[in-house]
């Protein structure tokens, strides 16, 4: 064989080689070679590590090690018999607050405690998501004030670097590794997410390499968010969230926190609308604004702010059309990064009760379930339990007595899919 022709074979096969390394490293062959476990429905799990006992009246210090007095609600029962409805993984909120206060033996106790909710998720069956969820009702551990602060910053890194290597640790686990839930930066210029969250995967892959991760977006993590995500950064064992929760006036009903003062005197109001009952719904939420003397804000104001937010709903149809239309954009951003369907988790939805009623929350989450189905997305209810019993939540469970404890069949068959094996209280 003549020197040329051998040469041009050696770089042929050169050639070749990194062709195939390429290739394997590209954001279309990830998704054949991810290990990612498989993922379906489920149900977060807030508060199993929220509502921490504090130590000082700043929420600046906590009470260790006994400091999520709602761990005991989540057993091996309960979590055996979500599965037995049709859940196929738990993403379990954590708020860092108390992880991030303490020394790094306190840390090391509580994420011990996490890796114990891990193992009890998985003896039932399912994937555990570790979502790292900053509360933003503590003012001196708010996620934005994480985004911020560097030294912050930095312990929390370091936070999600030891979850990592616990999690990474766990013969045979099936557990994803959620870096921040709904984070705030990309409205203004004071943190840059997509930075951050380069940056928080680095450092997790120098010691759980192959540890599955969820990304999300910037702007809280909804589709705008993830729309401005690039994953072509990152490796194969990774999914991707957003959040859907619109239109608030149907999901946050009665909501008495936030932004939005008129928001609490919101409730009734269908899924999907109904035209006819528009002016008996404005008729009673403008009853509830003006006869509450308890509120300082200006009710003229926000009459006609909920005013506006009710007719333009009942004007203009919300529908399941327009759930999918909003999925579209995600299905258009996962094909122009060869991203597979099956890394992309709807991670929250529900409604709001009993600002909404039970019927309103059914069809409400049968058309987003439904919807991130038939794109292949994966889907996780918000939420499981009732957070307060004397104003309800996003929860799987009855609002009213005299069993509050019971799961609803109508929003777990309808709006779910999930079936009800057993019977209630049982």
């Amino acid at each position: 064989m003549s020197q040329p022709l051998a040469a041009l074979k050696t770089l042929m096969r050169f050639a070749m080689t990194l062709l195939i390394s390429q290739s394997l490293t590209s954001p279309l062959f990830a998704s054949q070679t991810s290990s990612l476990p498989v993922l379906h429905g489920g149900v977060n799990t807030f508060p199993w590590f929220f509502r921490s006992r504090a130590a000082n009246d700043a929420r600046s210090a906590f009470i260790y090690p006994d400091t999520f007095p709602n761990r005991s609600q989540y057993s091996f029962a309960r979590m055996a018999q979500l599965h037995q409805m049709g859940a196929d993984f738990i993403r379990i909120p954590i708020d860092p607050s108390p992880f991030l206060a303490g020394q790094d033996a306190e840390r090391d106790v509580l994420i011990g405690q996490v890796i114990e909710a891990v193992e009890l998720v998985n003896h039932a069956g399912m994937t555990a998501i570790v979502d790292a969820h900053p509360y933003e009702t503590y003012p001196a551990w708010q996620g934005k004030l994480i985004l911020r602060t560097p030294w912050i910053l930095q312990k929390y890194q370091n936070l999600l670097v030891e979850l990592a290597k616990r999690a990474a640790a766990l013969p045979r686990a099936k557990v994803v590794l959620e870096l921040m839930n709904e984070p705030s930066a990309g409205y203004d210029s004071q943190a840059d997410w997509f930075s951050d969250q380069r940056q928080f995967v680095d450092a997790i892959r120098s010691v759980a390499p192959a540890l599955p991760l969820l990304l999300t977006g910037d702007r809280g993590g909804g589709i705008e968010g993830l729309l401005r995500l690039n994953p072509s950064q990152f490796d194969a064992n990774t999914f991707y969230s957003f959040h859907y929760y619109e239109p608030l006036l149907i999901t946050h009903q009665g909501a008495d926190w936030g932004s939005v003062p008129w928001r609490r005197y919101v409730s009734g109001i269908e899924y999907p609308p109904v035209p006819a009952n528009k002016s008996a719904v404005l008729a009673t939420i403008q009853q509830k604004i003006f006869a509450d003397t308890t509120s300082t804000a200006p009710k003229d104001q926000m009459w006609a702010a909920a005013r506006k937010a009710i007719e333009d709903y009942y004007n203009k149809p919300f529908s399941a059309g327009d759930i999918r239309a909003d999925f579209d954009k995600v299905v258009n951003w996962a094909k122009k990064y060869g991203i597979a369907p099956s890394r992309i988790i709807v991670g929250e939805f529900g409604t709001l009760r009993p600002g909404g009623t039970v019927e309103t929350a059914a069809h409400y989450a049968r058309d987003v379930r439904t919807a991130a189905e038939s794109d292949g997305f994966a889907w996780c209810y918000f939420d499981y339990m009732v957070v307060d019993d004397q104003k309800g939540g996003f929860s799987l469970l009855t609002m009213a007595p005299p069993r509050p404890g019971d799961f609803d069949r109508e929003l777990i068959e309808e709006g779910l899919g999930w079936k009800m094996h057993y019977t209630n209280g049982h």
